[in-house]
């Protein structure tokens, strides 16, 4: 697990002050969620607007 530092995970981890294993568990919980969550902006104002209306049911759904 470098993460483009160059340093070895064993490194980062004392770095850090935790675990390897609790290192290796954050950088496989980041990949799943930048999979995931993937948020793509409107490209058109009719988007922007339809985006931001299914923002506001979706909060007044919560709220």
């Amino acid at each position: 697990m470098s993460m483009k530092s160059g340093r070895s995970a064993e490194m980062k981890a004392k770095e850090l002050g935790v675990s390897v294993f609790d290192l290796y568990k954050w950088g496989r919980d980041m990949k799943e969620i930048k999979q995931t969550e993937v948020v793509r902006e409107p490209k058109t104002l009719a988007a922007y607007n339809a985006y931001t209306e299914s923002l506001k049911k979706e909060l007044a759904r919560l709220t």
